[in-house]
């Protein structure tokens, strides 16, 4: 499980009361838990926080999501990731027996909450996503570059539902 943060001091609050709840029941059901912020000098690790030398701003959370993600998947190779918003809270022990029964289904394993329509496109509702490692390598590999020119923006919701839609 990981939760999308910034250093800004409304969403640090957010990320504390995740660290407070999500961060130790995770550890009950041995589930990693990190953070990750952007804006830093260099990758790395600290205290199960995921620094990025991406943007910490809103348009940066494509290219934040994707470092993260693969910081995550070179250092623990999940089967799977719950990516979250701070804003965001997860009954765990439900989304760790749904993923069970449904990832024996398909490594894909893309779940999203809420899918509207955007420009004719669809658009997943960026609050929280799982991921299998199919899709894991798909938004690593995916080039921004290769967004069409009309898409809304380039927010992590955004361009992930366009490589959703792009391998369906």
């Amino acid at each position: 499980v990981f939760g999308m943060s910034c250093k800004g001091p409304a969403l640090q609050t957010c990320t504390d009361m995740l660290n407070f709840t999500l961060g130790k029941e995770a550890t009950k059901y041995g589930v990693k838990y990190l953070t990750y912020t952007g804006g830093h000098k260099t990758q790395s690790i600290v205290d199960d926080c995921i620094h990025c030398v991406s943007g910490d701003d809103l348009d940066s959370t494509f290219l934040k999501t994707q470092e993260a993600l693969k910081i995550v998947k070179e250092s623990f190779d999940p089967d799977f990731i719950i990516r979250i918003n701070t804003s965001t809270y997860v009954n765990l022990e439900l989304a760790i027996n749904f993923i069970r029964s449904e990832y024996l289904k398909s490594n894909k394993l893309i779940y999203n909450g809420e899918i509207s329509d955007l420009n004719g496109r669809i658009q997943l509702r960026g609050n929280s996503f799982i991921f299998g490692r199919e899709m894991i390598d798909k938004i690593i590999e995916f080039d921004i570059s290769d967004c069409p020119s009309d898409l809304e923006n380039s927010h992590d919701d955004v361009v992930i539902s366009y490589i959703v839609q792009s391998v369906l």
